[in-house]
């Protein structure tokens, strides 16, 4: 397990230090609290998620660390990461105008990215992914795994609840978390 929480690290710091560190067999990385992506030539997300030091990583911890519609992207298609287990992006946007949360784009990219396919805990908290976003991932494999789903914050409604209750691939999901969300009665 590799510690990397709250460093001031962009993609690229984070990928030189890795390649530095030569951590063959690497499970479990926390890079949590850094603002790892947004603009500029240093905080590209390619340069993190096709570092072959993520292949053996079954525990991320992006937790507050920037995560953009297109980071999710690469994340979830890149051919280096290989289905991690515990796979945090909650809150990666600061909820500012300079870190927007990554909202219904984001959770569109996730949800058709294979390199996400088998997490078994997936934090999206204050994403903003809303209605939208809940129907593009319990229509994804991605969900099929799930034991933990936290989406707490997310503009979910109604709609967004009904969907996830009738979800048949959350069948092995034993925690949700959908707290500070506007369901009403029709989605209790």
């Amino acid at each position: 397990a590799l510690g990397l929480r709250e460093l001031n690290l962009t993609a690229n710091t984070t990928v030189d230090l890795l390649a530095s560190a030569s951590i063959p067999g690497l499970v479990a990385l926390d890079l949590s609290h850094n603002e790892l992506f947004g603009d500029g030539p240093e905080r590209r997300p390619e340069s993190l998620f096709h570092s072959p030091t993520l292949a053996s990583v079954q525990w991320l911890d992006l937790f507050c660390s920037g995560m953009t519609p297109s980071a999710v992207h690469i994340l979830a298609h890149s051919t280096v990461v290989r289905g991690p287990r515990y796979l945090n992006l909650g809150w990666s946007g600061y909820d500012s105008p300079h870190h927007p949360p990554f909202s219904t784009a984001g959770a569109v990219a996730l949800a058709g990215g294979p390199s996400v396919r088998g997490v078994e805990f997936l934090n999206l908290s204050g994403q903003r992914i809303g209605d939208h976003g809940v129907a593009a991932l319990v229509r994804s494999p991605l969900l099929a795994a799930i034991r933990e789903l936290n989406l707490e914050s997310n503009d979910i409604g109604d709609a967004g609840a009904v969907e996830l209750a009738e979800c048949p691939r959350l069948a092995a999901l034993r925690k949700l978390d959908l707290s500070d969300n506007p369901i009403g009665a029709a989605g209790a």
